[in-house]
């Protein structure tokens, strides 16, 4: 699976793809880097929203997850950048 990795003010983070899809967004230096267009476009997607640029992710996500996770980050992804919504 290619990874790039990248240094962020959260600390090392690690970007994986498979089939043309990010997967993972992982705390840490991933050991095997391999360099791919969608990997440069996503370090550079966070580069850019570490540095304050609110651009919408258009990457192409599928992270691995439970049923329930998936459910849950997909309803996050509809929350508007830099907002919030009350706990029911």
């Amino acid at each position: 699976m290619p990874q790039l990795s990248l240094h962020s003010p959260t600390g090392p983070l690690t970007v994986s793809v498979e089939d043309d899809t990010i997967v993972a967004l992982d705390w840490g230096w991933g050991r095997d880097q391999e360099e791919t267009p969608l990997l440069r476009r996503a370090c550079d997607w966070l580069d850019s929203y570490f540095d304050g640029d609110t651009t919408p992710c258009t990457l192409p996500l599928a992270p691995y997850g439970t049923p329930q996770q998936v459910a849950a980050w997909t309803f996050i992804r509809t929350i508007p950048m830099g907002q919030t919504i009350p706990c029911a």
